[in-house]
This record gives structure tokens, C-alpha cells and sequence, in this order.
């Protein structure tokens, strides 16, 4: 090849490259993620594998309305319910990855994935309550609750928790979340549930919170080793329009680690910051 073929192949192949982002750009794909968790009677690692691939085909046929491709299930993992004579209960969580050309609505294909699950009969399958969405946007990649883009993120990131976080025009916040807990009597458990209250308004403050933020017990399940895992939803009214949901659920999740009821001895770590001895509030 001369050196003016050679020109002409590196002007093709920069044209070519030059194309390929100009139809990123334009038909802006984006990746997504799901991270799911559904309730499985199983014995064997390939009984879970199968349940989870049936699983797969239900998100990819309810994401083929918005052009979704590379659509795949993942396991993260599992956490033992309770054990019979033949079969083990567990909580197994997965993620859904993959890309799409339009917003999703992702409330939607949840509820048409569990709407698919309850109407094939599945044995031994229930999917859970606890769901978290994100996307990756290629202009914006922030994770954040945008309550004037409807439940498929209007461009930006969307994520939800359980039922949703959503807001109406007077820009009430609603999480659902879960934490996996130590408890013994009801009193314990609605203690522990105002701690992490006390973690969600630390988290938001007062620039996103306007007021009334309070939290609910949902409902809980039984774990191995005496530990539950207890649904509960905070709701508040926000100052602002857009909430990072995503990242302040983490900066709350760091503090369940080690959570115990209240007890009255406490330690002293600081001038100004007593600690609870055994309600430390310490990361996850």
C-alpha cells in the first residue's frame, strides 16, 4: 500500500469512528441496571440458575418496547430464609443489565415482570418487593430522583426503591428501602426503625427536606442466624425537585452495620458526640 492508499484508509477509518459517535449521540443509547430480588425454594445451585434464567426472558420480553439489547441476568447473592425437609427458602438478589435507545419506564416493566411471574404459575418463585433501578445516561450520568420526568428519568438517571420514589405537584419524597435487622419484640423493632429515620434526615437535611419526614414499617421477613430483614418507606415533603436518591440511600446504608435497640449506657467518643454502646450507628 502506498502512502496514498494509506491516507485514504486513515481518512476512511476516521470518518468511520467520526460516524459511530455522531449515532451515539443521536439515538442516545444508554446502559441500564435493575437490581431485583425474588424469594426461591431450591436445593441445587442449577434449580436457582434455571429460576433466574426464566427470570431473564420475562425482563427481556417487557424491555423490547423500548429497544432494549444485551439484556442479561446476573446473580449477586443469596441469603437463606428458613429450611424444610426437601427444600431451602432464599432471598436472592440479581441484577438486569443491557441497553436501550428510549427512557424506560422502569415501574412499568416491574410490575409487568411480576404481573408475567404470578400469571405462569412458576413453582417455588416469588418475586420480592425490594427493587432498585439505575441508568447511565450518556449526557447525564448522576443518580437522581426527577420528579417532574415521570418514572422513566426524562434523560437523566432514575432510581427507585420498592413501590417507587416518586413525588406529585407538591413534591412529596417516598423511598421504600430494606435493612436487615436484630430484634426481639415489636418495641425494639420500631426503635431501630427511628434510628435509621434519624440516618435518612441527617442524610437529606434541611436543604432537600421541608418538613414532616417520617417512616413506616412495611413488613418483615425471617433470615438466618435470628436476623430479619424489614421493609419500611420514608416520606417527606422535599425543597427540591430532584433528589439524589442513589447516593444519600448509601450515605444511610453506612450507618446500619452493628445497629442494636437503644440501651441506656453510653460511650463517650467526643466532646459533643455521645454514642450508644450497643447502638452504635456505625457503616454497613
Amino acid at each position: 500500500m502506498g502512502i496514498y492508499g494509506m491516507i485514504l484508509f486513515a481518512s476512511q477509518l476516521f470518518l468511520a469512528i467520526q460516524l459511530g459517535a455522531v449515532q451515539s449521540a443521536v439515538f442516545g443509547t444508554r446502559s441500564f441496571r435493575i437490581t431485583d430480588s425474588i424469594v426461591l425454594a431450591y436445593v441445587t445451585g442449577s434449580q436457582r440458575d434455571t429460576f433466574l434464567s426464566q427470570v431473564e426472558v420475562f425482563y427481556r420480553n417487557s424491555l423490547h418496547v423500548y429497544q432494549a439489547t444485551n439484556v442479561k441476568i446476573t446473580f449477586i447473592s443469596d441469603s437463606e430464609v428458613s429450611a424444610g425437609s426437601s427444600q431451602h427458602i432464599h432471598l436472592v438478589r440479581f441484577q438486569i443489565t443491557g441497553s436501550a435507545q428510549t427512557d424506560i419506564d422502569f415501574i412499568r416493566v416491574k410490575t409487568e415482570v411480576r404481573n408475567t411471574i404470578r400469571d405462569a404459575h412458576l413453582s417455588g418463585i416469588t418475586l420480592n418487593d425490594w427493587t432498585r433501578y439505575e441508568t447511565a445516561s450518556l449526557v447525564d450520568s448522576s443518580d437522581t430522583l426527577d420528579f417532574g420526568g415521570g418514572s422513566g428519568g426524562g434523560g437523566g438517571s432514575s432510581i427507585g426503591f420498592g413501590s417507587g420514589a416518586s413525588a406529585g405537584a407538591s413534591d412529596q419524597l417516598d423511598v421504600s428501602d430494606s435493612a436487615e435487622l436484630t430484634y426481639t419484640t415489636t418495641a425494639e423493632r420500631d426503635d431501630l426503625l427511628q434510628q435509621i429515620l434519624g440516618l435518612w434526615g441527617n442524610a437529606l437535611g434541611s436543604a432537600y427536606i421541608a418538613g414532616g419526614l417520617q417512616i413506616r414499617y412495611i413488613r418483615d421477613m425471617a433470615l438466618s442466624g435470628g436476623r430479619r430483614n424489614v421493609f419500611y418507606g420514608i416520606s417527606g415533603q422535599t425543597r427540591r425537585r430532584t433528589v439524589p436518591v442513589l447516593q444519600l440511600q448509601d450515605v444511610v446504608h453506612r450507618g446500619f452495620f452493628g445497629l442494636r435497640p437503644r440501651v441506656t449506657a453510653t460511650l463517650q467518643t467526643g466532646p459533643s458526640k455521645p454514642c450508644f454502646l450497643l447502638g452504635c450507628l456505625i457503616g454497613k
